[in-house]
């Protein structure tokens, strides 16, 4: 993953999911530390959510297109 990370850059769902993960993971240590603990705990929901993406953005087959379909029939 790049750390020099900026809207404008292009990354990947799965960079982006990662970075997220890690940026929102962080504020939710914040927001605990602060004892803010819904807010804390809302975040850590987002992170998860962050890190599903991310292992779902690694393993996402490739889609099949209208031409791909149109080989199989005889």
């Amino acid at each position: 993953m790049r750390d020099d990370s900026s809207a404008d850059d292009k990354m990947s769902p799965n960079e982006g999911a990662e970075y997220l993960e890690k940026m929102i993971r962080e504020m939710s240590r914040v927001a605990a530390a602060a004892e803010l603990p819904f807010l804390a705990y809302i975040l850590g929901m987002a992170a998860e959510e962050a890190s599903s993406s991310r292992v779902k953005a690694a393993f996402k087959p490739p889609r099949a297109t209208g031409s791909d379909l149109s080989q199989d029939k005889p």
